[in-house]
């Protein structure tokens, strides 16, 4: 896939990332990012958008709907620090 093509669909898919003191202790602790997605986006249509567009690995995608109506997913990351990575990347920490 070519760099716009990943690009967009990130973009199309992750509204942006969930930024709280618990998400930012998860990053830390337990190599885990939360973001804010797309109502009808699938996990796997998820993993592929954030794997592509951070050329990380991920463990699993964990899914939920917020009292606001929202969907968030947790991605917990294969790799240590890659969670980190992602954050620093997003600007999140």
């Amino acid at each position: 896939m070519a760099n716009t093509e990943i690009t967009n669909l990130f973009h199309k898919v992750i509204k942006y990332p969930l930024i709280t003191e618990k998400v930012i202790t998860e990053i830390e602790s337990k190599n885990k990012v939360s973001f804010i997605v797309e109502k009808n986006a699938s996990k796997s249509l998820i993993n592929h958008a954030i794997s592509n567009y951070f050329d990380v690995e991920i463990l699993s995608i964990n899914t939920s709907n917020t009292s606001k109506g929202l969907k968030k997913a947790i991605v917990t990351f294969k790799k240590t620090e890659q969670a980190t990575e992602v954050a620093v990347t997003l600007g999140v920490i």
